[in-house]
């Protein structure tokens, strides 16, 4: 998978003026993603950490892993969400998804859920990102990824081009009720995709 653009220099000046007003695309995504009591839930390319407490909010119990690749994001989230750090509910790593889904250890199989909000362009390509999803989430765990729709149109020239690959992409990776399309989010200008591991 392609790194993360906000890294070095240009990643700690992103952790810096960012606005957070992706909030409502955050709280979509949980809102899809639909977290349950007890659940254990990635949060794929976390930014600033406006959605870890948005996510951490729908449950009291859940527990939360999420991966950045940019060492300036993992410092200003830590700093947002210090309080779930130091009660053992959350854990973040500075590194890539794929890094986490290759290293052998716990991770692997251990996700009721995955959430990825306004990164998928540091994903691709698409067949990586769901091989990686398919190896982090149990049966039966399911995924959602909200993206800017100009970012999905720049990169795969369309929302339906984009549908078209990564449809096959993910049934390839062993994942099923796969669902795409236009969220509510930001006046409907992010593009929704979520699908489930398919179940033993």
């Amino acid at each position: 998978m392609a790194p993360t653009s906000l890294s070095g220099p240009v990643g700690w000046l992103a952790s810096r003026v960012i606005p957070p007003s992706t909030a409502d695309s955050e709280a979509e995504a949980v809102e899809l993603l639909a977290p349950q009591a007890g659940e254990h839930i990635l949060i794929i390319g976390f930014g600033q950490g406006l959605g870890i407490a948005e996510l951490a909010q729908a449950k009291p119990n859940i527990s939360i892993v999420g991966v950045d690749p940019s060492a300036a994001m993992t410092k200003a989230a830590s700093a947002r969400n210090k309080a779930l750090i130091d009660s053992g509910r959350l854990r973040l790593e500075t590194a890539t998804l794929a890094a986490l889904a290759n290293r052998s250890g716990a991770d692997e199989g251990a996700f009721d859920g995955a959430m990825a909000v306004h990164c998928l362009q540091s994903c691709l390509p698409l067949d990586s990102l769901a091989g990686a999803l398919g190896r982090l989430l149990r049966p039966g765990g399911r995924f959602v990824t909200v993206t800017h729709g100009p970012t999905i149109e720049k990169r795969f020239g369309s929302v339906r081009r984009f549908m078209d690959l990564a449809g096959p992409a993910f049934t390839a990776a062993g994942f099923d009720k796969l669902r795409g399309g236009r969220g509510r989010a930001e006046k409907c200008h992010v593009v929704v995709f979520r699908g489930r591991k398919t179940e033993r």
